[in-house]
């Protein structure tokens, strides 16, 4: 028989669904295995479903029984109490979460839980917020001490204090079965801790009833636990290597908490799990860590958080040394730690080497663009073996080119896997004289990686043809800047598709001014409007290598061209090619024409009277080619520049 699990009711649908409903179910249903009633039943309701479970006991098997958040209160806890009777033989999970039972509802189902016979077989009891208080702690000591079944207990939200911490703790030394106490957010302050951890101790060390715990996970969280504090705790876990979680979140720790903390790290082997967050132990807490951690020659963490800890640029440097080596550590958590574009970048570096990091949370740490295409760079190198769904970035001021390179991070992987990998190696040996890239599926981070190389190696690439429809600024700038500039070696580039911003169109600029070694240069459509053209025209002023220039498919207009033709004549730049870019008539008379060789107008806005005043502008040039394909030229006109010009090739 399937379980039936009621899952908690919302308002859109608690008219189809209630606690009478929820009754009504159970009494002509066979129930066996997970009962989950939340916000659903009242006191009145609960001593109905006990009389249910009593009548058809036979048919019920419950295994776990979660009733969180439905109000109950002492009145109901003697049917919950009979429940565990007439159950005791399959329920192992009892959640009452969020009910106000008080210290006096907790007594009737203390009772049945220490009762002789039949001995109960429940393993988690879940009482978070039900209102205990220091009073309800004589009962959990009676739990502790005779109760042989109970492994995991939460006792968090109930304002036990220090009072209830005394009385409670000591109990612990008659317990052998406990594996998972949680104490979290119950006003206990470092007086209290002290006196908890050392009655763990106390209660691990062989004594006269040879009663030795066994308790391996610790909650301590959201507690004023503190410096002081967490000494003996810390002392506890440094020897006793049975320990494998221990949290202590927003326990006000700050550095020095840090610090006390270390040498658990280097000297615990058992311990997989470490909470440290919200405790604002700053960089210098993080880096003292990050070393017991790497000191450490039998450390097994896999979980660290150290969310809301101020660790910043410099916390995040000692991590990302630390995930480099690292061979155990699966889940790291960094929320919110203003740890910014430039800590990510650090971290991304020591990512691609971790063998075993399999999630990392950074969401909230004020990393823009830039740490989002370090991230992509680093998740995509082959090395690199997390997923990029499991490292979490939300909540940062990331625009959707950041987004867009994270979401090709599996594209990269298979670009390096079957393409990318072998033109690098080959880039960097020197043997690949020719990048073609026009047809590849590629993304800003392939670009980055290539620029890499061409920065590093400086090889001689005789052409590069690029297809930018994917780049952005990312990577169209570093192009310009590493792969042109004076220790360039590339002969002809071709770019398609690139968008040419204000910040690009200077970076060319500054290209052209100190490129010794580029011939011909293509940047078909790639929303080259008249600023970037006066940019273009600026940086070939002070160059003297380049022989031909096509601008097709752009938005120079007539303006733009005369910019162009402004530099004219140039000491190399001979051939033009400005199809497609509405130039009209007006243009046609620039005496700086005559300068060039080649000059391809197609698809321009042309017509008979512009190409009787390009025939005058050229009649005494050099002009070898002329293309004026698709313009408004009649045939009398085309065979007048045929005639004017009977040494130029003309295409109409």
């Amino acid at each position: 028989m399937m379980a039936a699990i009621l899952p908690a009711v919302t308002e859109s649908d608690n008219s189809q669904i209630d606690g009478d409903n929820a009754l009504q179910y159970l009494n002509e249903n066979q129930v066996r295995g997970e009962l989950h009633c939340s916000s659903m039943f009242n006191d009145d309701q609960v001593i109905e479903l006990e009389n249910i479970v009593r009548r058809n006991h036979s048919a019920i098997h419950l295994t776990s029984l979660k009733l969180a958040n439905n109000g109950l209160t002492e009145n109901s806890t003697t049917a919950l109490a009979n429940i565990l009777t007439h159950q005791v033989e399959t329920l192992r999970d009892l959640d009452l979460t969020q009910n106000p039972l008080k210290h006096s509802g907790l007594t009737p189902l203390v009772d049945q839980l220490i009762a002789g016979r039949p001995v109960s077989q429940l393993h988690t009891l879940n009482l978070t917020k039900t209102m205990l208080g220091n009073q309800g702690a004589s009962a959990l000591a009676s739990l502790l001490r005779f109760n042989t079944s109970l492994r995991h207990l939460n006792l968090s939200s109930n304002k036990l204090g220090n009072k209830g911490i005394k009385t409670l703790a000591p109990a612990l030394q008659n317990n052998s079965h406990l594996e998972t106490l949680n104490v979290s957010n119950n006003n206990i302050s470092s007086v209290g801790g002290n006196f908890l951890a050392k009655e763990i101790q106390a209660a691990k060390a062989p004594g006269v009833s040879n009663i030795i715990s066994n308790l391996r996970h610790l909650d301590i969280s959201f507690n004023k636990i503190k410096d002081s504090g967490i000494q003996a705790f810390a002392t506890l876990l440094r020897t006793e290597n049975t320990f494998e979680s221990f949290c202590a979140e927003s326990t006000s720790l700050g550095p020095d908490g840090a610090f006390h903390l270390a040498p658990v790290l280097e000297f615990n082997h058992g311990l997989r799990v470490l909470k440290l967050g919200g405790n604002q132990i700053g960089s210098e807490g993080v880096e003292v860590l990050m070393e017991s951690l790497h000191n450490s020659q039998s450390s097994n963490l896999e979980e660290l958080d150290l969310a809301y800890n101020a660790v910043g640029r410099e916390g995040a440097e000692s991590i990302a040394h630390e995930l480099a080596e690292n061979s155990n550590l699966k889940v790291l958590n960094l929320n919110g730690n203003t740890i910014g574009s430039a800590g990510c970048a650090l971290l991304a570096q020591g990512l691609q080497y971790s063998l075993s990091l399999r999630h990392l949370v950074l969401t909230n740490n004020n990393i823009d663009n830039q740490g989002a295409f370090e991230m992509a760079v680093a998740l995509g190198k082959p090395s690199c073996k997390i997923e990029t769904k499991n490292v979490l970035l939300d909540d940062n001021p990331i625009t959707d080119a950041g987004i867009t390179a994270l979401e090709r991070v599996q594209k990269l992987k298979n670009n390096q896997k079957y393409w990318l990998g072998k033109l690098l190696q080959g880039l960097e040996k020197g043997v690949i004289f020719s990048v073609d890239l026009q047809y590849k599926d590629i993304g800003d981070t392939e670009v980055l990686l290539l620029l890499e190389v061409l920065a590093d190696h400086n090889p001689l690439i005789r052409t590069f043809f690029l297809n930018g429809k994917n780049l952005t600024s990312k990577s169209l700038i570093p192009l310009f800047q590493f792969a042109l500039t004076w220790k360039a070696r590339i002969l002809r580039l071709f770019l398609k598709q690139c968008s040419f911003g204000p910040d690009v169109s200077a970076a060319f600029r500054q290209s052209l001014v100190e490129n010794s070694t580029l011939e011909v240069c293509s940047l078909i459509d790639c929303s080259i409007d008249s600023n970037g053209i006066s940019e273009i025209a600026e940086g070939l002023k002070y160059n003297k290598t380049l022989r031909r220039l096509n601008l097709d498919r752009n938005c120079i207009r007539d303006d733009g061209l005369a910019t162009m033709l402004s530099i004219l004549p140039h000491p190399s730049l001979t051939a033009l090619c400005v199809s497609k870019n509405g130039i009209t008539d007006q243009s046609m008379s620039n005496p700086a024409l005559a300068h060039l060789t080649e000059l391809n107008l197609n698809g321009n806005l042309i017509t008979s009277v512009g190409g009787a005043q390009l025939s005058a502008a050229l009649v005494s040039s050099r002009m070898e080619r002329l293309g004026l394909w698709n313009n408004k030229l009649g045939e009398d006109q085309r065979n007048a520049i045929k005639a004017f010009l009977p040494n130029t090739h003309c295409e109409f």
